[in-house]
């Protein structure tokens, strides 16, 4: 009796509309570094040429690169324009946005707009130092 009831409910819940209904989710689409700066260079007004010599410099493109005591004792310069968390949080706070300091997606969104944007800080990248 009990399935009998269930089987009923179904059958009429879907021919008066409450059955509920499949929602596909839209796909995510992953970019690589490169397109991340790529894109960002683009929305910004950047030279993509130097974010992606900066990048390649400082970590040749590689999310999970770190430079451990880079500045001192403690301090450290992650991800693919290997910020210090203290820089990459002030450089943050100018832009006026909540970043992830361990997003390699962010670090180029924040560089592409530091170099549009705010171009002596550009100096801040020894690499970019090194080749311009």
């Amino acid at each position: 009796m009990f399935y009998k009831t269930i089987i009923v409910f179904f059958v009429l819940s879907s021919l008066i509309g409450f059955c509920p209904q499949r929602i596909e989710a839209e796909p995510q689409i992953i970019l690589t570094p490169q397109e991340s700066i790529s894109l960002y260079a683009q929305k910004y007004g950047a030279v993509e040429k130097e974010l992606m010599t900066v990048a390649k410099c400082e970590s040749g493109f590689k999310p999970s690169a770190i430079h451990y005591h880079d500045g001192g004792k403690g301090k450290h310069s992650v991800g693919i324009f290997q910020y210090q968390e203290s820089t990459f949080n002030g450089f943050a706070k100018v832009m006026g946005e909540e970043l992830d300091y361990y997003s390699y997606n962010d670090q180029a969104k924040l560089t592409s707009w530091i170099f549009a944007n705010h171009p002596e800080l550009k100096s801040h990248w020894s690499c970019y130092n090194k080749f311009y």
